[in-house]
């Protein structure tokens, strides 16, 4: 037992270093920094205590000469009963057995009914939260207890206040998108409070009162709640942007909802990253969430208000600044091919911003990669069939795009995808374009 605490006051003192380590350096631990970092040290500092503490009570002496070890910390099966209805008890107990997933459970369903009787004393309490995320953080991959902590998030959730001072911002609602994707629960309970909570945080009314879609910046930092959460999934995991739209969809029955702040939510997204890697890793987080609000589980209705706030110009605008990124140039042709489908009206707006032009770069400029070659071979195909006076807008010779076809086969010849889909073009330019044949004839391609 004495071995166990003293396993367990190491790993406290370990992770104190860390996070003086962290602050000194000015970087993030546990997706902290600043001041929540600070008071997070603080509590730490109280469980190193509170370690300590166990530890001299533990040793007791029996029959004048032996120790034995009463409180070496934790024990399944040994748990302290703790007041149910006293916050700081609950704290104390999820703090003491925050590595034992059952009793943390158990610390979370008391806190529940107290965060949905006074979600502002609760969700406005740092060291709750804080202990709350810790928590989830430790145990990502049990059930029970990602489902009592999401119930406690989104009691807590029922204060306006407490939503854009505590909830919204990317670290609690990355850990949210994290068990809507990853849950274990094979009921998909958590998956869906999770869902639920999170809606609950970017609701459509609460951004209408006092942090309206446009998503005003506060120290570079987005404060609305809804563009924070488009955001987070754009620079986080992959999996998090399919649970985008699902979200928003949960929305749509309030009679409060306004499509108009999800698209001014959603574009101001696309202006906020410091440094060139940060912005290249949300902007083809951003295009590729934009191919997923549109697709066939996203929002149908939204597609052409995207296209009226300028999407299709902000892809094209991706695409010249950051000509040698790869990931990005195929993550805009994805989004505005998305974004168009069968819209004329988006057309127009994609030759507006100069589309063709930035396709027909992104193929010379990275003629080895064969995913983008095939989806620029499709998109330039699909140019023959335009009217005549939206190819002359866009600058658009399909004799130009039958040399870059022919080109992409040359360089992939191995890839049998590719020609398929080349052979497949070069057929619907002899069809459709009947100055095209010399063209595609050249070189032996007849």
């Amino acid at each position: 037992a004495m071995a166990d605490a003293s396993s367990e006051l190491s790993e406290v003192q370990q992770e104190l270093h860390a996070v003086k380590q962290a602050l000194r350096d000015g970087t993030e631990y546990l997706g902290m920094s600043g001041e929540p970092l600070q008071r997070y040290l603080l509590q730490l500092n109280e469980k190193e205590n509170l370690v300590l503490s166990q530890q001299l009570r533990s040793l007791k002496i029996v029959q004048g000469s032996k120790m034995v070890a009463n409180a070496a910390g934790p024990q399944q099966g040994s748990a302290k009963v703790f007041d149910k209805d006293d916050l700081q008890e609950i704290l104390h107990h999820m703090r003491e057995y925050e590595v034992t997933p059952q009793e943390c459970t158990k610390s979370l369903k008391a806190l529940a009914p107290l965060a949905y009787n006074d979600p502002a004393g609760v969700g406005g309490n740092d060291h709750v939260l804080e202990q709350v995320l810790r928590v989830v953080s430790r145990h990502p991959t049990d059930a029970q207890v990602q489902i009592a902590a999401t119930r406690v998030l989104s009691n807590m959730a029922f204060n306006q206040t407490v939503v854009v001072d505590k909830l919204a911002n990317s670290r609690v609602l990355g850990i949210l998108l994290s068990i809507v994707v990853g849950s274990t629960d094979p009921k998909d309970v958590a998956s869906k409070q999770a869902s639920e909570a999170l809606a609950r945080i970017v609701a459509p009314e609460v951004i209408r009162e006092g942090n309206a879609g446009a998503a005003t910046l506060h120290g570079g930092k987005i404060k609305s709640p809804l563009a924070t959460l488009f955001l987070t999934a754009s620079t986080g995991q992959a999996a998090w942007q399919s649970a985008v739209p699902k979200i928003i969809s949960q929305m749509k029955g309030s009679e409060d909802f306004d499509l108009l702040s999800v698209v001014a939510g959603f574009m101001s997204v696309i202006s906020v990253q410091d440094g060139p890697e940060a912005r290249g890793r949300a902007a083809v987080g951003w295009l590729s969430l934009t191919k997923q609000m549109v697709g066939k589980d996203g929002l149908p209705e939204i597609q052409d208000r995207l296209v009226d706030a300028g999407a299709i110009r902000a892809a094209t605008q991706l695409m010249q600044q950051f000509p040698s990124e790869s990931n990005v140039q195929v993550a805009a042709i994805e989004g505005m091919s998305a974004l168009i489908g069968t819209s004329m009206q988006a057309l127009r707006a994609f030759v507006d911003a100069g589309g063709v032009q930035r396709i027909e770069d992104a193929m010379a400029s990275h003629s080895g990669l064969e995913v983008l070659q095939i989806k620029s071979i499709r998109a330039l195909a699909s140019g023959i069939l335009w009217p005549e006076d939206v190819q002359r807008k866009a600058g658009y010779d399909a004799r130009r795009a039958v040399a870059l076809t022919k080109a992409a086969m040359v360089h992939h010849g191995a890839s049998e995808e590719l020609q398929w889909v080349a052979l497949e073009a070069l057929t619907k330019y002899l069809e459709t374009c009947p100055f095209c044949k010399d063209e595609v004839a050249q070189g032996g391609s007849e």
